[in-house]
Parts: C-alpha cells; sequence; structure tokens
C-alpha cells in the first residue's frame, strides 16, 4: 500500500492529517497489497469557488479491500447491520474543528462551534465544500467522483458529548471502520454482478491522477502579484491614529482611482484576520475585482472558514441571500441576472424583519456564519450605494464595525455619492483623505491631470507618488493589431511580467452575443494567447489561474484592478457609449441642461479605465476625428514632458 501524504508541515491542518494517515497504515489488510493507493492532502484550495478552503481531503484506490461495517443497501429498504463490504475507491473533504467538548453542541441534525465568544454552524460549512471539490474537479475530470463529507473533532470523544444521533462525524482515537461507515452512510453499497456489496465513488485511475495533480500544483505568481502582497501584508497601521481606534468608529478612506482606497481596506483586513483572529466580510458588485482580490486571498493562504477568515461577496448576491433567509423571496425568484431589483420595497421589509424578529437574526447568524457572522464589514465603492442600502447594512452590523472605500465621482448605480456619516446612528467617524497615487508613475499621473482639466472635471487633486517615476502613454488610431499587441507583449515580459499582469478593457460593442465573449478575446485567442474573459458570465465567477492569461474586462467592471500594462480599446467607442447610457435620477437639484450633465457623466467614467495603468496605458481611438481623439492629440501637442507616442495602424 500507497500512503502519500502531500502538503507542508507548515500546513494548519497537517498535523491532523497525519492522525488520519495513521489510521489507515494499521490496517493489515490494506497494507499488504502494493496496488492500494491512498492519497491525503491537508489545507486545499479550490481555486474559485465560493467556499474554497477545505481543511482535508481524503482518496483512495483499492484493489481487492472487504471490510465489515454496519451498513444499508441501495435502494433496499434501510436496515443497517453489519455487512462484508468491496471498497474499490473514494473521496472525501473533512473539516477539522479543534474544539473541546464544552465548545461543540449539536442540535437536530446541525453541529455548531463556539469560537470567541460565538456559536457558528458547521454543518452547512462542511456541506459546501464538498460541493466545492466536485465543481473544481468537474472542469478538468470527465466523470466527475462522488464525494462525501466529514467533520472531525481530533480532541473531543464521542462519550464527551452524551448521547448524539449518528452523524457524519469522526472523534478522537477513530478507528477505520469509522471512516467506511460515514461514507457508506452517504452513498450505500450496491449489491455487483456476482451479488456482493460494494462500494465505489465513480473514481477512476486516470481521475485519480487528475485529482493529485490539481489539487497538489503550486499556485503560480506574478512580481506584481508579490508586490500587492507585500502591500496587504504591510504594517502600515501603527503609523496611523485610526488603527488605535478599530471597532469604535465608522471608518473612511476617501480618494480618486489608483489611491489606495481598496488596498487599506485589504491591509487592514488582512491585520483583523491575521492579528485578531477576526471574521471580515467584503462588499462590492464588481465582479472582476472580486476575482483579482481571491487570486490575492489564494496567494496568501487566508481562510474562508467560519472561524477567522476573510471573504468578498457581490453586494447583489449578500442581499439576496438576506432575503432568502428572512422569507421575503425564495430561492427559485432571486435571481437578479433575471432582471431581479434590489427595490426599496424589498429594502423596507427586510428591515421591518430584522427589527420585529431579532432572535431569528441570532439564528440564521449561527446557522449561516458566512452570511452574517462577521466581527467586521468593508464596503468598497461604497460612494455608489443608495441610502436604503446603506441604512439595512446598519441595520445588520454597527456603524463601528463597518470600513468603507469612497471613490468620489465614481458613480454608477446612483447620481449622487452616498453619505455614510449622514444618519443619527453613526456616533463616531473618521475620514482619511488619501491624495497621493499608489499606482501610476508621474507621467501617466500628468497626463490624467491634463486630460481631466480639458474634460471640464474640477478638483482632480490626485498628487505623484515620489518613488514612481516615467511611464508611458501610447495613443493607437486605427486597428488594435497582432503586431502592436506582440510588441507590448515583448516590453512586459522585458519588465520582468507576466501575460496576467496586462489589462484589456472593452466596450460593449466589442462583444460577441452569439458566444457572450468579448471580440479581443476571440481575436487573442486566434493570435495562440490564453485569455481570461471576464465578458463572459460564466468566466468571471472565477479568477484567472494562468499566469499566461490576457485578462479581458468591460469597462463596466474594471474599477478597483490594474494592469502594468494597461489597454484601453475603442476608447473613443466606449465615451459615446457613455453619452448614450446617462440615467437621470429624480429629486436631484443639478442647474445644468442635460447636454452638460451627459458630458459630465461619461468625462468622470472615462477617468476609471484611464487610472488602471501602472507603466503603459495604451489608448486605442477608432475615429481619428471625435472628440477624444481631439483632445488626446492636443494633450500630445501640448505636453511634450509625458513622451506620449502617437501610433496610426
Amino acid at each position: 500500500m500507497t500512503v502519500q501524504l502531500c502538503g507542508s508541515s507548515d500546513d494548519p491542518e497537517y498535523e491532523w492529517a497525519k492522525k488520519v494517515k495513521e489510521s489507515f497504515e494499521k490496517d493489515d489488510q490494506l497494507k499488504n497489497n502494493p496496488n492500494n493507493k491512498i492519497l491525503i492532502m491537508p489545507s486545499i484550495q479550490c481555486y474559485g469557488q465560493r467556499t474554497q478552503d477545505i481543511d482535508i481531503v481524503v482518496m483512495g484506490l483499492l484493489e481487492k479491500y472487504k471490510t465489515k461495517v454496519n451498513t444499508s443497501i441501495y435502494n433496499e429498504t434501510n436496515n443497517p447491520q453489519i455487512r462484508e463490504t468491496i471498497i474499490a475507491n473514494f473521496c472525501c473533504v473533512i473539516e477539522v474543528k479543534k474544539h473541546n467538548a464544552e465548545y461543540i453542541e449539536i442540535k437536530d441534525t446541525k453541529v455548531y462551534v463556539t469560537t470567541n465568544n460565538k456559536k457558528k454552524g458547521v454543518t452547512i460549512q462542511n456541506r459546501d465544500q464538498k460541493y466545492s471539490l466536485i465543481h473544481f474537479l468537474e472542469k478538468d475530470i470527465k466523470d466527475k467522483p462522488w464525494v462525501s463529507n466529514i467533520i472531525f473533532f481530533p480532541k473531543c470523544r464521542r462519550d464527551n458529548l452524551g448521547k448524539i444521533p449518528m452523524m457524519n462525524l469522526l472523534f478522537k482515537e477513530f478507528e477505520l471502520k469509522d471512516f467506511w461507515e460515514l461514507i457508506l452512510s452517504q452513498r450505500p453499497p450496491r449489491r455487483n454482478y456476482s451479488g456482493e456489496l460494494s462500494y465505489s465513488a465513480n473514481l477512476s485511475r486516470d481521475s485519480f491522477e487528475t485529482c493529485r495533480n490539481l489539487l497538489t500544483t503550486p499556485f503560480k505568481t506574478t512580481k506584481l502579484d508579490r508586490k500587492k502582497v507585500d502591500e496587504i501584508c504591510k504594517d502600515i497601521i501603527k503609523e496611523q491614529k485610526y488603527g488605535e481606534k478599530l471597532g469604535t468608529q465608522l471608518l473612511i478612506f476617501r480618494g480618486r482611482g489608483g489611491t489606495g482606497k481598496t488596498f487599506r481596506l485589504l491591509n487592514l483586513a488582512y491585520k483583523l484576520y491575521n492579528e485578531n483572529l477576526d471574521r471580515v466580510l467584503i462588499l462590492t458588485y464588481n465582479h472582476a475585482l472580486i476575482a483579482d482580490i481571491q487570486r490575492l486571498f489564494t496567494i496568501l493562504k487566508i481562510r474562508d472558514g467560519i472561524d477567522e477568515s476573510i471573504q468578498i461577496k457581490t453586494l447583489h448576491s449578500f442581499w439576496f441571500s438576506l432575503f432568502h433567509k428572512i422569507g421575503i423571496r425564495t430561492k427559485e425568484d432571486m435571481n437578479y441576472k433575471n432582471n431581479y431589483k434590489i427595490s426599496n420595497e424589498l429594502i423596507d421589509k427586510a428591515r421591518q424583519f430584522i427589527k420585529a424578529n431579532p432572535r431569528k437574526i441570532i439564528e440564521i447568524s449561527m446557522d449561516f456564519p458566512n452570511l452574517l457572522c462577521w466581527d467586521y464589514v468593508m464596503v468598497d465603492e461604497a460612494q455608489d450605494w443608495p441610502k436604503e442600502e446603506r441604512d439595512l447594512l446598519y441595520a445588520l452590523f454597527p456603524p463601528e464595525n463597518i470600513m468603507i472605500a469612497d471613490g468620489y465621482d465614481q458613480l454608477i448605480r446612483t447620481g449622487k455619492g452616498c453619505n455614510w456619516r449622514g444618519t443619527p446612528i453613526v456616533k463616531n467617524c473618521q475620514a482619511v483623505n488619501l491624495t497621493k497615487s499608489m499606482r501610476q508613475k508621474s507621467n501617466i499621473v500628468g497626463f490624467l491631470k491634463e486630460f481631466a482639466k480639458r474634460m471640464n472635471i474640477d478638483n482632480f487633486d490626485i498628487e505623484e507618488q515620489d518613488s514612481l517615476h516615467g511611464g508611458k502613454i501610447i495613443i493607437v488610431e486605427g486597428e488594435y493589431t497582432q503586431k502592436f499587441h506582440q510588441e507590448l507583449v515583448k516590453n512586459n515580459r522585458e519588465d520582468k511580467n507576466e501575460n496576467i499582469d496586462m489589462l484589456f478593457c472593452v466596450p460593449p460593442s466589442n462583444v460577441d452575443k452569439s458566444t457572450n465573449n468579448s471580440l479581443l478575446s476571440l481575436k487573442f485567442r486566434k493570435w495562440g494567447f490564453q485569455v481570461w474573459d471576464a465578458v463572459n458570465e460564466k468566466t468571471k465567477s472565477s479568477y484567472p489561474t494562468d499566469v499566461n492569461q490576457l485578462r479581458v474586462v468591460q469597462y463596466d467592471s474594471c474599477r478597483g484592478l490594474e494592469g502594468w500594462i494597461s489597454v484601453n480599446l475603442e476608447f473613443d467607442k466606449f465615451y459615446n457609449y457613455k453619452l448614450e447610457t446617462i440615467k437621470e435620477h429624480k429629486g436631484q437639484l443639478d442647474l445644468r441642461s442635460p447636454e452638460e450633465r451627459r458630458k459630465d457623466f461619461a468625462a468622470k467614467w472615462l477617468l476609471i479605465p484611464l487610472t488602471r495603468a501602472i507603466d503603459t496605458l495604451v489608448l486605442n481611438i477608432r475615429d481619428p476625428n471625435s472628440h477624444i481623439s481631439k483632445i488626446l492629440k492636443e494633450i500630445t501637442e501640448n505636453n511634450p514632458e509625458y513622451n506620449i507616442q502617437l501610433i496610426q495602424t
């Protein structure tokens, strides 16, 4: 028998994975057959899945292995008794809870543990891990395996908990037959052609090796990834007065694109997670940004379980889950992709329910800790929240445990920035104004200021970072060609970056409606490049896992993202699109003409993709006579110090 423990002794669950390994090694029948293969993998991350972290995954391929265990038979009367069963193969996820008996409670068929004086449900988390592994594997395995799920209490004996129902629980000093019985209780064995009972998780030898490779291959990082990780881990809070007041006041980071608002939130989240062992929820509505941050969390090995964790969700999914759990919307009608709206009526119903049912909210928090059981909540792009949603969040979490990033002039959902201090519930608040560019090099900052001035955007008060010198601005008139693209990729490589460090933004006109992919991604694939195309709904739900992938997003989803090289495709078309799609918001006093409002709205929107680049900003113009083209040419002619390059294709 080969029992392989794949993982580092530094992994938090390695110690308990060794206990599982020892239980298999005690079985003489397993040991005596060299063809038996068992793989034990602690601290597994299923990249891009809703529940990403799994404490232990155990998989096995067995030959002529029989065991006598208490089991029922598939499709026959539920009559468990001791029966001899062949185990052909198996796959299992194990959630480890290192709690003593006094911190464990079993109620009905649900398991709760108490950590830091908060009771949290384990059962749903463990079930979700099972489906995360299935979905993670299914894209690479033709016949997906059946996955069992187990909760393991390595510091507690079963008899320490008194009389408890039979559930998927393992305890201290368990025997292997206990493991088999839990596996078979979830998928009873069937009778084979000779009448014997046999269990299979549909795991072939090819699938076994594929799973091994998928789950144990190290996650590759880039130079830019490592720089971002350093920024997140940097202990900058000691120098800040707000560091002493965490948990006592609403904290607001205010600044324009590129001033580091989101990274301040991430830096704080990491400190609270790493030092205080807190649970932190980050809310945004940008799927592409979620993918980018989840990638960083994977590199940092940040956990997303019910103990200390950081999770990031779209505010739509957060609200819909809340509406479903409190019973004001069913699961079937909460699909926001089918024109489902977060109406003020739903918001009002939710607030009334919360006020009238405080005990029910506590129960939901315990049963679904990944919905409401958070020590701190962080809101990205908070300026774009309607006040009704702000007030609902305040009904769920105290303002002093909320931190927000406020990017003024970057409004998409609302016509007026949300005032998070404008309610009596906020007693204490501190706003930290960020004015220095933490992303763009100096030439790009200068160009942005000049562009904002010519587009009549007032008070564009972004400052250069002393250490970020240089930077390139390239204007490409005409088609975005393969030759020019190859040159950009070459320059990116020479700067010791990977393809994933480039960012490409496209307008809605660049979407192929028949495939729901961007036309640019189709072009890239034709040229031989791998692509992570977040224009596609299915793709943007997970993040890029290969450093050779080029990232493509729609302009509407680019906020918070960055690239060493950022390419804004058909930039003039995007401006025209924004001129045509301005939403008028009722009840707002605005003395400007409709034309002035349209131009102001579109100009401010342009600053969002313009602030994505670190080193090289590429602006592709299709119409040389367009308004944007004329503005860019004027800046180029009158500001030679920015070294703007004009290319015509």
